[in-house]
């Protein structure tokens, strides 16, 4: 019953590996570093699955060749082990946005290295396990060392996502690291269980649970967000406000419509790498504005260099100081000089109940109809 139960186990585990990985190549970018180790982790742990059935094939099958293949897929399975811990490490901090350095990605890899060593030299140590002349395997106390060198990086990585929700700027920036907090409830549930009961094989599973998760919410992700400056998109709009008036209940909703004076003479001027510069800009003071104020703002790059607030049942005084607060941080910003260019908004606003989508949209327009008569203003004034 042990051999069916593992190849089932394993084999399912590497189909749901190899549709991920396939879906990953085509769903991301290939130059992305992140991206890139998160398909070394799925390549990780194809490798730790194909050890895992060689292992459970040859276990107590005599021979030479196969006391080999029992040796070495077990040496294979438990480095996989170490290697995963290490290559998730890498990974978040590539993911939470810490520039990439291999000189301390290399400084960290020592410890896996070290301990990948330890693992090797098992035939002539035993530390790790044993296998007997019937080529029977049994583990010893050097594999719960290995499990805590992978833990130490786990909990390391788990750590430092942590440290960046506490630091994040802005409330999209945070929402958006809480996915690889949870990441390690899976592995942690199946490494506890697989320790605690000699010949169960679950890690593999966990790992596998825990990665479909991070993909599934970071697709998510990526389709409701603005890749140039990290902010919600249209569709993530659209999503975010048809889910609020879904469930029938009114809201006071305060809508603010902004988008950049005289943007095309910055693109025209100093060209369009410039360009996105400014953009990202702009919507790091709309960040800044938001970042002062306790209600939460709902920010939205909703199309070229067109932005909007969705407040729902702002207290009046801060609905109605809404577009002087990011004037006054447009304001900060302008002053610092530290651009070749200025961030100049137009903005609208306008505030009503919506129970329904349609209404919603009525606010847009007026709002629009609003930013517009800013920008005419401004433009009289020059």
């Amino acid at each position: 019953m042990a051999i069916p139960y593992i190849l089932e186990i394993n084999i399912s585990t590497i189909v749901l590996m190899l549709i991920l990985f396939v879906t990953t190549g085509k769903a991301f970018s290939a130059t992305s570093y992140d991206r890139k180790l998160f398909r070394s982790m799925l390549i990780i742990n194809l490798v730790f699955c194909v050890s895992d059935i060689f292992t459970f094939l040859f276990d107590g099958v005599p021979g030479v060749i196969s006391n080999a293949i029992v040796q070495i897929s077990n040496i294979v399975h438990i480095e996989a082990v170490v290697v995963q811990g290490y290559a998730w490490f890498i990974y978040i901090f590539s993911a939470v946005g810490k520039p990439r350095n291999r000189r301390q990605a290399l400084l960290w890899a020592i410890p896996m290295i070290l301990s990948c060593a330890f693992i090797a030299l098992n035939p002539l140590t035993s530390w790790n396990f044993t296998v007997d002349d019937n080529n029977v395997y049994s583990r010893n106390w050097g594999v719960l060392f290995q499990w805590a060198m992978s833990w130490f990086y786990i909990v390391g990585g788990t750590v430092r996502v942590i440290v960046a929700i506490v630091k994040a700027p802005n409330s999209v920036k945070r929402r958006s690291y809480y996915i690889f907090v949870i990441f390690i409830i899976f592995p942690a549930l199946s490494s506890i269980l697989q320790i605690l009961f000699y010949g169960l094989s679950l890690s593999q599973v966990g790992i596998a649970l825990g990665l479909i998760m991070i993909y599934t919410v970071l697709t998510g992700y990526e389709i409701s967000s603005d890749k140039l400056t990290g902010l919600n998109n249209r569709t993530g709009m659209e999503n975010y406000v048809s889910n609020l008036l879904d469930n029938s209940h009114k809201y006071n909703l305060c809508v603010v419509t902004m988008d950049l004076n005289d943007f095309k003479q910055v693109n025209d001027k100093f060209g369009h790498a410039v360009g996105d510069e400014a953009l990202r800009d702009a919507a790091d003071i709309l960040k800044k504005t938001c970042e002062k104020i306790d209600e939460r703002i709902f920010i939205c790059r909703f199309g070229g260099d067109e932005y909007m607030f969705i407040g729902r049942d702002l207290p009046k005084d801060i609905s109605d100081s809404l577009i002087q607060r990011l004037l006054d941080e447009q304001k900060v910003f302008n002053e610092n000089g530290k651009r070749n260019y200025k961030v100049d908004f137009s903005a609208g606003m306008a505030e009503g109940e919506c129970s329904t989508y349609s209404d919603f949209q009525k606010l847009v327009k007026q709002s629009d109809e609003r930013m517009y008569e800013f920008k005419r203003n401004v433009k009289a004034a020059r």
